[in-house]
């Protein structure tokens, strides 16, 4: 709740340094139109699906400096997370296939929205990070599920891998 109104990536980098485990966390609040020079792991968590397809397209996307992008969508009452190897051509052709344009968005109050500022954000944020405790407990891209879906309304999980 100390976090309402704060930017995403702000309050996720004040958690992790809050932490003190020695990871550094590197946020970029801005539009991404060009290539940004990224490594490590990489969390997308954005409101908006062209965004995504830009900062893939111009930052992650063969790139050897990131191992792993963990991207989260929401909506009220669904959640969908992806886990992908960016230099992994399978695994970019999937996350293609699942990509859609932004006036193609279905979102019931969702990402941002009053209904679900709560309990949808905490259990995409858990699914997240769930993904990544799975990819370093192996080091290796194929340990956690590249797709995880979750129907709140329903309570219906679907996993996929890649």
């Amino acid at each position: 709740l100390k976090d309402t109104g704060s930017k995403k990536a702000h309050a996720l980098k004040t958690h992790i340094h809050e932490w003190g485990n020695g990871t550094e966390a590197i946020s970029h609040m801005e539009f991404v139109t060009e290539k940004v020079p990224l490594s490590g792991v990489v969390f997308l968590c954005l409101d908006d699906m062209q965004a995504r397809k830009d900062i893939c397209e111009h930052s992650l996307w063969d790139n050897p400096a990131v191992s792993l992008v963990i991207e989260t969508r929401m909506d009220a009452s669904f959640i969908i997370v992806h886990t992908l190897d960016p230099n992994d051509t399978r695994h970019r052709e999937y996350w293609n296939m699942y990509w859609y344009p932004n006036d193609q968005m279905e979102n019931e109050a969702g990402c941002g929205g009053p209904i679900s500022v709560i309990s949808t954000v905490e259990i995409t944020a858990g699914i997240a990070v769930q993904q990544l405790i799975d990819y370093s407990r192996e080091r290796d891209t194929s340990a956690p599920y590249n797709q995880v879906q979750l129907n709140l309304r329903t309570w219906e999980i679907k996993k996929a891998k890649w």
